[in-house]
């Protein structure tokens, strides 16, 4: 079982949203493998470290570790900063992530990956007989 979601944070996003996405996040990734993808616009982020100097950051940064969220994006995706995530609680089903050039007038790269995911295959023991 897999959910896919697209998101969008502006910049100064109220606080009380930051808390209902958490929230939202949070009861996702108990139930199914969670993937989501968007601008975020946590541009103070170091994801080699996973810290920031704002609170609103980690606030973020808490709530991926809370969920075992990881962020996949290695490059930047607009000027020097990764504001575009790719974040899922199962790293292992986001595979080849890679930057793109941009897309019209965007200053924002295009994030091209794959999702791998195994489907479980049934065994099925019915026998056919053969009465010749």
């Amino acid at each position: 079982d897999m959910a896919i979601g697209v998101y969008y944070r502006p910049p100064n996003q109220a606080e009380k949203i930051d808390v209902l996405f958490a929230s939202q996040l949070t009861n996702i990734c108990r139930k199914r493998t969670t993937i989501v993808i968007g601008d975020f616009n946590y541009p103070d982020i170091n994801w080699k470290t996973n810290s920031a100097p704002s609170e609103k950051s980690n606030k973020f940064l808490t709530n991926l570790a809370d969920n075992f969220v990881v962020e996949k994006v290695e490059g930047e995706t607009r000027e020097t900063a990764i504001l575009d995530l790719i974040l899922t609680n199962r790293e292992e089903v986001i595979e080849g992530v890679e930057t793109a050039g941009t897309l019209g007038e965007s200053d924002h790269v295009i994030l091209e990956f794959n999702i791998t995911q195994t489907q479980a295959t049934e065994h099925n023991d019915t026998r056919v007989l053969d009465f010749k």
